[in-house]
């Protein structure tokens, strides 16, 4: 089942909520060997990578990054976001 909020301020904080716990992962495709990583791999996996890679942010963390030029390899990282 799932939780639709009802008053604008349930819906205001669910959505402060999410902002905070969303989590952003990424694989820079330079720090992997290309031929032999499984792009199509699990969820688990792709958080494994990226946590060794040093590359999760919080949803607000990524845009702030994004924003002001402090993610250096853009051209590079694959995202995906949970």
């Amino acid at each position: 089942m799932n939780f639709i909020p009802t008053s604008e301020t349930a819906k205001r904080e669910v959505l402060e909520f999410a902002i905070k716990e969303i989590r952003v992962y990424g694989v820079d495709i330079l720090l992997v060997d290309i031929k032999s990583f499984n792009w199509d791999c699990n969820d688990d996996d792709w958080i494994t990578e990226a946590e060794a890679q040093g590359s999760v942010w919080s949803l607000t963390g990524f845009q702030e990054a994004y924003n002001t030029s402090n993610i250096k390899n853009t051209d590079t990282l694959i995202i995906r976001i949970f």
